[in-house]
């Protein structure tokens, strides 16, 4: 009979069943063996390129209103892994992103313009090579049209939500577009720093949770506006804390599960937060824990990378992970932007332009 001394959450359970996953996929030397040969890598090129090119279950259906996000997905994952699409691949992108823009980009053709398909439309054009297929002026209005004066912030789309989401796309779209005035950034970074909870890290608005995807958000835009980050101590304990003792891998939030997109939003932040101090070398965390995680955890045998071990690949995690891997090099290796998440090669250099 149980006591209230012996009694177990759900949440413990799981977390438990989750441990004993991963230290079992971990501990097979087998899978350690076949994970170090260059096969596996050409198994996720080939994942990325089925699902690019090469049809869609009807499942997918339900990712109708994020195509830029699924190209954005696979085309910085083989970015990553080194894969060059043709002159003619690459223009059947852009010509599918082009149709998504009315002036902010939609999920879809003829879709509601909202800021985080636009967030993922414009990085894959850069990482395509295309950044000039944008309509700026168009662009910029809808961002005019999103502010939200009263806080400083912006919505995801007209008479939307206001969080930091929204507020990060658009900076960071602004910034890459070459149009960041101060109409956009007029009380940003005051809004961004209301959203940072007790604990340390940023929540999706203010009094809200914190959360390691809108920490990044909030961490990245106060990166690109120059801005001081408040109570980084606390910051950079809740990030420390959310890698996990067993697992390796960083969780979300408190209390949740490891997840190894993760290793993307909690990992660059810190990073972000050791360049706001002038600490290029040092990170807080333990890569080699957190790299482990990613390859004997995460990479499936089938190509692509998974969430956890009892979890399927997917084109999110695969390219929020290879992404991870890459912070895992000291900055001068790394090959991405950590504010963008798109090759520091492909970050444009646009002219301004004639916006009013």
């Amino acid at each position: 009979k149980k006591t209230k001394k012996n009694m177990t959450t759900l949440t413990q359970e799981e977390q438990h069943d989750c441990e004993k996953d991963c230290v079992a996929e971990a501990a097979s030397q087998v899978e350690i063996a076949r994970l170090s040969t260059s096969n596996v890598i050409e198994k996720h090129k080939a994942y990325l390129s089925r699902g690019l090119f090469g049809g869609l279950g009807a499942g997918f259906v339900a990712l109708d209103a994020s195509r830029p996000w699924m190209i954005y997905w696979i085309i910085h994952a083989q970015k990553l892994l080194g894969t060059e699409l043709s002159k003619e691949e690459t223009q059947r992108c852009v010509d599918t992103l082009i149709y998504c823009q009315h002036s902010g980009f939609g999920g879809g053709p003829q879709q509601m313009a909202h800021c985080a398909p636009t967030y993922a439309a414009v990085l894959a054009l850069c990482e395509l090579g295309h950044p000039e297929a944008v309509d700026r002026e168009a662009l910029y209005q809808f961002f005019l049209k999103v502010k939200e004066p009263g806080s400083g912030g912006f919505r995801l789309h007209v008479d939307g939500e206001v969080d930091v989401r929204g507020t990060y796309t658009v900076i960071a779209v602004a910034s890459l577009m070459n149009m960041l005035t101060s109409q956009l950034t007029i009380g940003v970074a005051e809004y961004v720093r209301s959203c940072q909870s007790y604990e340390g890290g940023f929540g999706g608005e203010p009094g809200s949770e914190a959360h390691g995807g809108y920490t990044f958000c909030a961490v990245a835009t106060l990166r690109l506006l120059n801005e001081p980050i408040d109570r980084v101590s606390d910051l950079e304990r809740w990030l420390c804390r959310r890698q996990m003792a067993v697992e390796g891998g960083f969780q979300g939030r408190t209390n949740k599960l490891v997840d190894v997109c993760y290793s993307f939003w909690q990992g660059c932040a810190l990073q972000l937060v050791s360049e706001a101090q002038n600490q290029f070398d040092t990170t807080p965390c333990d890569p080699a824990a957190l790299v482990k995680y990613i390859l004997f955890c995460s990479q499936s045998s089938a190509g692509g990378f998974r969430d956890k071990p009892t979890t399927r690949p997917d084109y999110y995690h695969t390219c929020y992970c290879l992404s991870g891997l890459d912070l895992m090099h000291d900055p001068q290796s790394q090959r991405i932007s950590p504010v963008f998440n798109i090759l520091k090669k492909n970050v444009p250099s646009l002219a301004p332009t004639n916006i009013q």
